[in-house]
């Protein structure tokens, strides 16, 4: 399924939404004719000036940007939209911002609270393993938890540091945005350059001044993501199911979830052992990722991928098949030179 169709699934026109943050790449446009509501921390008119700025973008995007009906952190999108208008959305729509969020349980109590029943948050979330973010490890439920209890507005100092210092960079490139790792990028050429000494003198610098500076708050993979959310359900924090969850493709994976009415809470009989699934899988896919390490190729990552998503027999099987054929053909062409 392609990127869109799985995003839009579900959706037609005619629903109430609200999409996060869409920048100059709105997912349901309402140029598009999408009856839709516009969550952005920066107006219209900054987004254009910001943009102007940008010289990554021609002005082909500017005519994209969207008018901003609520302006504000999306951690706080429940404030933000009048309380008559709670209950009656349809979707909710955010790509890569989630993973900016300083409060995430804020953020989906909010969604929730937004939702008419049945409705659906739909994100798009980067891959740790497979974007700058490859050198941190995934965030734990314990990190969302002290987040929310300290209902934290922006990322914390400890996050801004790991978040800078351990930045993942492609070999030969001169920034993280021109050298987006991917999945298929290889472990020999993915390199950390930033200077630890210059970000821990940043850090003491910063004591006490407040000023916000981003960072990737929630580094995550598919399983991982999984189990914050059903360990949140589980806690009843939120109250989701998770209806999909796409394997991931180049830097992203896609998901989609769907308000609940009930939750199984942390004690059900079944849910420690569910988890423990869970917390395995998680690593299994740390893992896969070093499936391109031993084999040296992207498709061995992708087999790896696809192997540890769950596959049938048969479709592990083809892959296998797939990745040595690849192989027989890369030792015949290497003998030939």
């Amino acid at each position: 399924m392609k990127r869109n169709q799985f995003l839009l699934k579900g959706i037609d026109k005619s629903m109430l939404g609200l999409e996060v943050a869409p920048w100059f790449n709105p997912i349901v446009a309402k140029a598009d004719g999408y009856n839709v509501r516009t969550l952005d921390v920066f107006d219209f008119d900054t987004l254009m000036e910001r943009a102007k700025g940008d010289p990554e973008i021609d002005a082909r995007g500017y005519d994209k940007l969207e008018a901003v009906d609520y302006v504000g952190s999306a951690t706080e999108v429940l404030s933000l939209v009048p309380a008559e208008q709670h209950g009656t959305f349809d979707y909710v729509v955010s790509s890569h911002n989630f993973e900016h969020l300083p409060n995430p349980i804020k953020f989906l109590q909010g969604c929730e609270a937004l939702l008419s029943e049945g409705g659906s948050l739909v994100m798009a979330l980067p891959d740790g393993r497979a974007c700058f973010d490859y050198f941190r490890p995934h965030t734990v439920t314990a990190d969302w938890l002290e987040a929310f209890v300290e209902d934290r507005k922006q990322p914390s100092e400890r996050q801004l540091f790991a978040g800078h210092t351990d930045l993942a960079y492609a070999k030969g490139k001169p920034d993280r945005g021109a050298a987006a790792v991917s999945f298929s990028t290889l472990r020999t050429e993915i390199e950390n350059r930033n200077s630890l000494a210059e970000k821990w003198s940043e850090w003491q610098e910063r004591k006490g001044k407040g000023d916000y500076i981003d960072s990737h708050c929630t580094v995550m993979t598919p399983a991982s993501f999984q189990l914050l959310i059903e360990d949140c359900v589980a806690l009843g924090l939120i109250s989701f199911n998770i209806d999909e969850v796409s394997p991931t493709n180049g830097v992203e994976f896609l998901v989609r979830l769907t308000k609940r009415k009930d939750h199984k809470s942390a004690d059900a009989d079944d849910y420690p052992a569910r988890r423990t699934r869970l917390l395995h899988a998680v690593w299994d896919e740390q893992a896969v990722r070093q499936g391109a390490k031993r084999y040296g190729n992207a498709a061995t990552a992708e087999f790896y991928l696809n192997f540890a998503a769950g596959l049938s027999v048969v479709q592990r099987l083809k892959m296998a098949i797939r990745l040595a054929n690849k192989k027989r053909i890369a030792r015949r062409r290497s003998r030939a030179d």
